[in-house]
């Protein structure tokens, strides 16, 4: 049940320490691209705007993920299921940032991998190069 927590937190932290190294990292950009572009930097962030859930069996697990989601920024609402135990809904409506990418093709490749996750992504020039 804890997947979904740990992937959630980890995302952000994984995506800051470790490189990107997926499909198209190492891979040169192609001659039409300009110098400019090549030389930027792009902040990867990403956000779900759309309420998911998942359930607890227990008030310790669903407590746990409940403290964690709203610490990372996340709406999150808790409901007792009749059968016992509990339904989370959360979101992330406020964008948030995951990756800053050195090419542009490494930031769509990072983004393209978050929508793959279910975020919604965009890709906007790094206010901090």
């Amino acid at each position: 049940m804890f997947h979904k927590l740990i992937l959630t937190g980890a995302l952000a932290i994984a995506a800051a320490v470790f490189p990107y190294e997926g499909p198209g990292a190492n891979q040169p950009l192609g001659p039409a691209t300009t110098q400019a572009a090549q030389s930027g930097r792009y902040w990867v962030q990403f956000r779900q705007p759309y309420w998911r859930e998942q359930q607890f069996a227990t008030r310790q697990e669903m407590e746990a993920f409940v403290a964690s989601q709203r610490n990372n920024g996340w709406e999150v609402q808790v409901a007792g299921l009749p059968t016992g135990g509990y339904n989370v809904r959360f979101r992330l409506m406020q964008w948030g940032g995951s990756k800053v990418a050195n090419t542009m093709r490494e930031a769509q490749d990072w983004a393209r991998y978050l929508e793959e996750l279910g975020y919604e992504p965009r890709i906007v020039n790094n206010p901090n190069p």
